[in-house]
């Protein structure tokens, strides 16, 4: 992984975990991802393989179970709703996979 200080978004040793059925599931194992703000970066992976839920603590939506991400340089980890709302207004951008499927719903001959 690069410097954290070339990195726009960094993720180090991210893990988390869900309960489903009684049992916890680790659905992120010790992540390590960095990217530079002139990267463009695919995701890729079968369902349920974390995809969603790493962009998702990347942006700062949901929280690690454990490790750190940091955003512009700053980390976001332990920081409260009222502290990330702004940094997600500024930073992140999301287009949610529901959206562009009413979109197609809506319009189909987009």
């Amino acid at each position: 992984m690069g410097d954290r200080k070339e990195s726009f978004a960094c993720g180090e040793n991210v893990c988390r975990n869900f309960i489903l059925d009684g049992l916890e599931e680790k659905i992120l194992d010790s992540i390590n991802l960095s990217v530079t703000a002139s990267e463009f970066v695919a995701i890729t992976g079968s369902n349920g393989s974390g995809k969603s839920t790493l962009l998702l603590v990347l942006a700062g939506i949901d929280q690690p179970g454990s490790g750190a991400i940091t955003m512009d340089e700053m980390e976001i980890t332990q920081l409260n709703e009222d502290q990330l709302a702004p940094l997600r207004n500024s930073l992140v951008g999301f287009v949610f996979r529901f959206f562009i499927w009413s979109l197609l719903l809506q319009y189909p001959k987009m």
